[in-house]
């Protein structure tokens, strides 16, 4: 027996692997297959001691994996904000553009507090605490339009969020 080694097969089932070379790097074939391990690896195989990995190691790589995968969480939960606060000025947006198509078709006329009411109530159902104010008159008119805690006060710019508001003055 002497063409014939053991070779085991780290976690799998025993090869045996046929022998064909005295070379330091031993040559083993199997099935058509030929496969060189370095002088190392043969000696540690000889003796029965697999060179895997440790439990050290192991518990090392899943540390690095598990903050990896933290700052993938940390994305996807700033994307996620990134889109509600998108989704939300698009509304808002929608919404202001609704009422400056509401003033026009009214024109001067005395509907302009209807209108102001039943647009009023579309941002309530559409924005989280929407509210929106028309100041002016025919035919200078500003519209504004708050969501989230955002007071009336605190527009004097364009602010994109949660809580933000839109303002614009039309002329009809």
């Amino acid at each position: 027996m002497d063409n014939i080694d053991f070779f085991p097969n780290l976690g799998q089932r025993p090869i045996f692997l046929k022998k064909i070379s005295r070379n330091p790097h031993l040559l083993y074939a199997n099935s058509g297959f030929s496969f060189i391990f370095s002088s190392t690896l043969s000696f540690w195989l000889r003796f029965g001691i697999s060179p895997g990995f440790t439990l050290l190691e192991s518990v090392i790589s899943l540390f690095i994996l598990s903050f990896l995968l933290l700052g993938v969480d940390a994305m996807l939960v700033a994307s996620l904000y990134k889109s509600e606060s998108a989704y939300y000025f698009q509304i808002a947006t929608q919404q202001l553009n609704n009422a400056m198509g509401r003033l026009q078709s009214v024109g001067d006329s005395a509907g302009v507090e209807e209108q102001i009411i039943i647009w009023n109530n579309e941002n309530k159902k559409l924005l989280p605490y929407g509210r929106g104010v028309i100041t002016g008159v025919f035919p200078v008119y500003t519209v504004s339009v708050y969501w989230g805690d955002k007071s009336i006060q605190d527009c004097s710019a364009l602010v994109v969020g949660l809580s933000g508001c839109l303002r614009h003055v039309i002329k009809i």
